[in-house]
């Protein structure tokens, strides 16, 4: 995994001139969150290429002051008080701030700190500017070895959504890697409890979002059949 986390961070590194003249950068810390980091690290680890997720972006301080050139095409809002870059070399990237009345640079550590707050344990690995560095949860190795979807923060403001998309994203990564993940039995049951007691509109929610990613290519076709199972199966309960 040591040869992996530097031909990972090698590959990175790459995108960095392109984020600082393009989105400017060059004065703010910032770090690629999530999706993306996890996507390269482990196509290095497995020496494949795997389709990465869609770059995000955590900020510290203010959000940057983008303008539309010819590689930044499109800028709008996007649904976490953020903004959604439409490029042309790596189409959306999202970008968000946090701190956002600390201008000082962060430390390692503080870094560290942030990942805690990320959604899924395997979803817990950044890479940040300017140090240039791959940063892992504690947990992300081991969710990777094990293959398992778990919940690291429960904390979030679409909580039942948060369970459909554990299952979405050991269904992903499974179709991406040829590897079997799976989703930890407290998320699915978790799951499961909420379709069978829940009231119809929960459900409504979760499977309009669920169809939603499913036509736009987003998630494998593989989710929304086992949503229906699982509501199928916590009708049987019942």
């Amino acid at each position: 995994m040591k040869q992996a986390i530097e031909s990972a961070e090698k590959q990175l590194k790459y995108l960095v001139p392109y984020l600082n003249t393009n989105i400017l950068f060059a004065n703010s810390e910032w770090a690629i969150v999530g999706g993306f980091v996890r996507d390269t690290l482990i196509s290095k680890y497995l020496g494949g290429n795997l389709l990465s997720a869609d770059i995000d972006i955590a900020v510290i301080g203010d959000l940057p002051k983008v303008c539309l050139n010819k590689e930044i095409i499109g800028i709008s809002n996007n649904s976490f008080g953020g903004l959604k870059i439409e490029t042309v070399k790596y189409g959306f990237i999202d970008i968000w701030s946090v701190n956002k009345n600390q201008n000082k640079r962060t430390n390692e550590s503080q870094w560290m700190d942030y990942l805690d707050h990320i959604d899924f344990s395997i979803n817990s690995i950044i890479f940040t500017y300017p140090y240039q560095k791959i940063f892992m949860h504690k947990r992300w190795l081991n969710s990777f070895k094990r293959r398992l979807i778990s919940q690291l923060n429960e904390a979030s403001p679409s909580p039942d959504l948060q369970l459909v998309r554990a299952l979405a994203l050991s269904k992903t990564l499974s179709l991406k890697t040829g590897l079997s993940f799976s989703t930890n039995t407290i998320t699915i049951n978790r799951l499961q409890n909420l379709l069978s007691t829940g009231d119809i509109s929960s459900y409504h929610t979760i499977l309009n979002y669920t169809v939603d990613k499913v036509i736009k290519n987003r998630w494998p076709d593989k989710v929304l059949d086992e949503l229906i199972d699982l509501k199928i199966a916590s009708n049987n309960i019942q």
